[in-house]
């Protein structure tokens, strides 16, 4: 699918399984029609009338304004995207810091009209511990499956992959301020899960961590490459940054109202074992969109 957005890198769900119906019931799918067409990115409802998504999904790259909220329409309700129920947004507030050329304090609020809660269709709380090193995450989207991938094969069923947190000299390669994923983005290093990865048309998607069974919103697909840019998605020295949701509360509670906070717990908990998008930035930004720019980190949408 062509798509509206323009990131820096590319993103996608790569080396994961559709996943278990029921699993992911804040996960949204979004559509962006801008000046190039029509692009798909993902978001995660906070409570039953407030999405979390990136920044650069709602980003009109050629003219460098906010695209209007009558442009987007969010799915819920199912992991396929020809079950979900489709409404309009209703309001989009970019956060004013957001820095186009670098990808930083890439997110988003959506406003929608409040919707029923049910099994399938669950606020997601927001992950508010720490994320050290080898913290295991799960990224989810409708973004590409393979590298080089084609946008008219996007997988219907929502996918989720294992990633894991990066080293900060690992994630210094990418973003040369990195000092942990406790500040405003979470990086993720693809050596420690081989052949795993978003691509585009995962950007703006939720990526969670798993506390005694219950998901928790953690970041936002952002965008990906390799060290020398190479935008290719799951390269084994591949690195993505994505947006760390419980940094930016204070943004988010201008709009979001009331929304759950999840338990901090020991840094050991989901520490990587050995064996075990369409939107990015311009480094590889993982929305899916056509024409994304091959000089910039990709972003994950389409």
């Amino acid at each position: 699918m062509p798509s509206a957005l323009k990131p820096q890198a590319t993103e996608r769900v790569i080396g994961g399984h559709a996943a278990a119906a029921g699993a992911y019931p804040a996960t949204v799918s979004l559509e962006v029609v801008n000046s190039e067409g029509v692009g798909l990115c993902g978001g995660t409802l906070i409570n039953n009338h407030t999405i979390v998504t990136a920044a650069h999904c709602v980003f009109d790259f050629d003219t460098n304004t906010v695209i209007p909220a009558t442009n987007m329409h969010v799915g819920y309700g199912s992991n396929s995207r020809k079950n979900q129920t489709v409404v309009p947004v209703k309001a989009v507030h970019m956060d004013p810091a957001f820095n186009p050329l670098q990808t930083e304090n890439d997110i988003a609020i959506l406003t929608i009209d409040p919707i029923t809660t049910t099994a399938s269709v669950q606020p997601a709380p927001i992950y508010s511990g720490t994320l050290p090193t080898g913290t295991n995450l799960t990224a989810v989207g409708w973004g590409l499956t393979a590298p080089g991938g084609s946008f008219d094969t996007l997988p219907d069923e929502l996918q989720a992959t294992r990633i894991v947190v990066g080293t900060r000299d690992e994630c210094r390669k990418m973003v040369p301020a990195y000092e942990s994923s406790s500040g405003p983005q979470i990086c993720t290093q693809n050596s420690l899960a081989p052949g795993s990865d978003t691509c585009q048309g995962d950007s703006g998607t939720g990526v969670f961590i798993t506390i005694d069974g219950q998901n928790y919103l953690a970041g936002l697909t952002s965008f990906g490459a390799s060290p020398d840019g190479d935008p290719t998605c799951a390269l084994s020295d591949g690195l993505a940054i994505y947006t760390h949701v419980y940094y930016y509360m204070p943004f988010i509670s201008q709009y979001a109202g009331t929304t759950a906070t999840g338990p901090r717990r020991h840094r050991h908990d989901h520490r990587y074992r050995p064996g075990h998008g369409h939107w990015r930035r311009p480094h590889g930004h993982r929305a899916s969109s056509a024409g994304a720019p091959a000089h910039r980190p990709v972003d994950r949408a389409t």
